[in-house]
């Protein structure tokens, strides 16, 4: 997989939030995805990465930085309506302790 202009900026920018992308960095990418730009970087307390550090972003650094405790709770969590089924028959306490071993299993970094 091939990481798009966003992901390398956002491995190299980890503060950077997807408010961030709406109102002080601004990429353009054509229609068939090809021929990404930064076309604008506003942003009040984070320096522009260089077209050099764009550039050197492999996979695995894009991989390292993201929260993985974020989809691991998801895979483990049971599907909202199994949660809202369990909640009736068995009760609020119930499922918060069910989702709080998962949250504890996954820990936010």
């Amino acid at each position: 997989m091939t990481l798009t202009l966003v992901q390398r900026i956002k491995t190299l920018r980890t503060a950077l939030t997807d408010e961030d992308f709406i109102r002080n960095v601004r990429v353009e990418v054509n229609y068939d995805g090809s021929n990404e730009v930064l076309k604008e970087w506003n942003h009040p307390s984070i320096t522009r990465p260089s077209d050099s550090e764009l550039a050197a972003v492999t996979q695995a650094d894009y991989d390292k930085i993201q929260k993985d405790w974020i989809w691991k709770r998801c895979e483990e969590y049971p599907i909202v309506v199994d949660q809202l089924d369990d909640i009736y028959h068995n009760g609020i306490d119930s499922w918060k302790a069910k989702i709080k071993a998962v949250k504890d299993k996954y820990p936010k970094n």
